[in-house]
């Protein structure tokens, strides 16, 4: 298990497709910064946090190129199976990978562009008060983001096909944000929706300062248990398929 950590962890540092779509993204905010849309660097921080799509289409996207690539006959999936490595062993580095190409995508998309912004941007309230607010946010945050990044996981393992998955992925994101968004804001009293307690509206919530201790714990433990859901699914699919 340790060996196919190592060998994961090798390969994330040596994706092109993560360093692209990292790319991507910090392209999408310096673009904004550069047409004027952003009056300070507080704005620019909290807009890409209310704002989960460019997020949700990138962690989807690295699913497709790089989990659903594996699992394909001829993947590294099939290769460490065949070398003797147990379907559990071998999907579960797999897992280990994908979630830290996520995590690190969601740490590194918000810092990149501040620390853009701050070359042509100036701050409110000075950069002590702002850092001191926006790292907490950023770390609350990145829990949120797992269970969510289990269903596209799952999805990816379900479609072993890099070029279909990518597409499903890309759909079943923007799909997923326009759903819960349009739910919960468009909702009679938000306050009182459970969608309060979905981890990706909780997410925004917390840029905007709506979020409370109880309602974060709730949904902290919801987005534990979706990712399990979603792991335990994306297991029993990987061994039920006959690898070649």
């Amino acid at each position: 298990m340790i060996r196919l950590l190592r060998a994961e962890f090798y390969r994330l540092s040596r994706s092109r497709s993560f360093f692209l779509i990292l790319l991507v993204l910090f392209l999408c905010p310096a673009a904004a910064v550069w047409m004027g849309n952003y009056p300070s660097v507080e704005w620019a921080f909290l807009n890409i946090m209310r704002d989960p799509v460019p997020l949700l289409l990138a962690s989807g996207v690295l699913a497709g190129v790089t989990v659903s690539a594996d699992c394909a006959p001829g993947g590294f999936a099939p290769y460490c199976i065949a070398a003797g490595y147990r379907r559990t062993a071998v999907m579960a580095a797999s897992l280990c990978r994908y979630l830290a190409g996520v995590l690190l995508l969601s740490a590194l998309y918000p810092l990149l562009a501040v620390f853009h912004a701050m070359i042509f941007l100036p701050y409110e309230a000075g950069p002590a008060l702002f850092w001191s607010q926006a790292l907490p946010m950023l770390a609350l945050g990145l829990p949120l983001l797992a269970g969510v990044s289990g269903l596209f996981f799952l999805l990816a393992v379900l479609v072993p096909r890099p070029a279909a998955a990518t597409g499903a992925e890309a759909a079943f994101s923007l799909l997923l944000a326009l759903l819960t968004n349009s739910l919960y804001f468009q909702s009679a009293d938000p306050a009182r929706s459970p969608l309060r307690f979905f981890p990706l509206i909780q997410y925004q919530l917390l840029a905007r300062g709506q979020s409370l201790p109880a309602e974060y714990a709730a949904s902290l433990a919801s987005s534990v248990l979706l990712l399990a859901v979603c792991t335990a699914a994306a297991l029993l699919a990987a061994h039920r398929r006959e690898y070649t």
